[in-house]
């Protein structure tokens, strides 16, 4: 049964948690056209907590119960302006306890140090009572006192206040708690086109992201031992001339007729299915869709004639060839990922890093290297980018002679340029994929 959750970092009080996040206008819009439900991501998002942020939390709290008994042990003077309140607290607590048919009385909601001074005021008048913090349902502290023998002992009422917290804290951990399950179920996880959703999941549920690759391949094989991903999958041989598209709707599209098989798909108790309709872009419904292409592609990979297996069997050999491997976009000469194996280098003698000015756009870039064939450019920043010199081996000039064919031209524009080729150039690490562009005369899809 396919699931929605929408997730929200909800500030927690007196935890020092206050996400901050931007959004694109043209995110906004096209999430708005695939109609997201945003009233129900702010006012009833489920909120998470990475396992490191849940122990900070867990140890906050503990550490502020443990001040509060501490605090309750030192008394206060009552300030002049607070007489008057205090003598109609005491008031209304003597009016209760000699009141025999009453056992429990709720004070007004009240400021902490109002708490304080009443606890105090407790212990010294009315032994025979027992006072405890509690929460209406606008969220408002007030003092509630009971009698014997609804009193409760010391024990009894800082488990009470132990188990509070720790409904703070699972509240907290939300969705986080669904991530954990499914790293503890150890079962195959299928995407497509799942790198970024990856590096997201693991950066919000689990862990801050390594500085090196090495340490999150380590990082996601220990974490996920089975991990696949439908785009790679729909690209392999016994798929070519078959599959001319891999975007999940148009993967789905072809899969779905002749000559491919399609596998039954039964849904839990309580959902019907989505019939006919396609809900793209809702989360759950491309869940749903991934699953129902790798089953499809596993089917025809597994048996290429006659009916579909009635089992498939997730340790057949193409999928062994798959575990691990992802597909990656937008990265210059790698097409896809594998993290349970060292990854090959690709040459980059053809890429060089530009700075220039913060007012720069594509086209004065592209005037920099007018003479030097089809170039495509990945932005960086406001000031840097990528340059690629498609043309690069017609030219047969190596980087460093088309670093100082430009030279003058750089320092006259405030640039700077370096081949990736370079020891120096090779230390480059990219920190974001932007957007490719390429020259006007030969127009690329990005």
């Amino acid at each position: 049964r396919p699931f929605n959750f929408h997730c929200f970092p909800v500030p927690i009080r007196h935890f020092s948690r206050d996400v901050h996040f931007q959004c694109q206008s043209s995110s906004i819009d096209f999430l708005v056209q695939n109609k997201l439900d945003f009233n129900k991501i702010f006012y009833e998002g489920v909120s998470f907590l990475r396992p490191d942020e849940e122990e900070q939390l867990r140890n906050l709290l503990t550490k502020r119960r443990e001040e509060f008994a501490e605090k309750a042990k030192v008394d206060v003077c009552v300030p002049p302006h607070m007489m008057e309140t205090m003598a109609a607290v005491k008031e209304k607590v003597t009016r209760f306890v000699s009141n025999a048919s009453e056992v429990m009385l709720d004070l007004p909601p009240s400021t902490g140090f109002e708490r304080k001074l009443t606890f105090q005021l407790g212990s010294k008048e009315f032994p025979q009572c027992q006072m405890q913090t509690e929460s209406n349902e606008k969220g408002e502290k007030f003092i509630r006192v009971l009698k014997l023998p609804e009193m409760k002992c010391p024990e009894a009422l800082e488990e009470e206040a132990r188990q509070k917290d720790e409904l703070v804290i699972q509240d907290a951990v939300g969705v986080a708690g669904v991530f954990q399950m499914i790293i503890s179920s150890g079962k195959l996880l299928v995407g497509h086109n799942m790198y970024l959703d990856l590096l997201h999941t693991i950066r919000h549920y689990h862990s801050s992201l390594p500085q090196e690759f090495e340490d999150f391949q380590t990082l996601v094989c220990g974490l996920f031992p089975r991990l696949i991903d439908n785009k790679l999958f729909a690209k392999q041989p016994q798929f070519q001339g078959k599959i001319d598209n891999t975007s999940l709707s148009a993967l789905w599209a072809q899969l779905s007729e002749e000559p491919f098989r399609q596998v039954n798909v039964e849904f839990g108790h309580g959902f019907d299915g989505y019939g006919d309709a396609a809900q793209y872009h809702d989360a759950a419904y491309d869940a749903y869709i991934t699953g129902r292409c790798f089953l499809s592609l596993l089917s025809n990979t597994i048996s290429k004639d006659g009916p579909p297996p009635s089992y498939l069997d997730c340790s057949q050999v193409p999928l062994k060839d798959l575990i691990h491997r992802m597909n990656l976009m937008k990265s210059i000469g790698v097409e896809e990922v594998h993290f349970a194996r060292e990854n090959p280098v690709p040459d980059r003698s053809n890429v060089f890093l530009m700075t220039f000015p913060a007012q720069w756009r594509t086209i004065h870039i592209l005037n920099v290297f007018e003479d030097l064939g089809d170039i495509r450019v990945r932005w960086v920043n406001d000031t840097s980018a990528f340059i690629i010199l498609t043309e690069m081996n017609e030219m047969c000039k190596e980087p460093q002679e088309i670093v100082s064919q430009l030279q003058q031209c750089l320092i006259d524009k405030a640039c700077t340029l370096q081949s990736l080729a370079d020891p120096a150039g090779a230390g480059v690490k990219r920190r974001h994929e932007g957007e490719e562009c390429s020259r006007p005369s030969k127009s690329k899809k990005c």
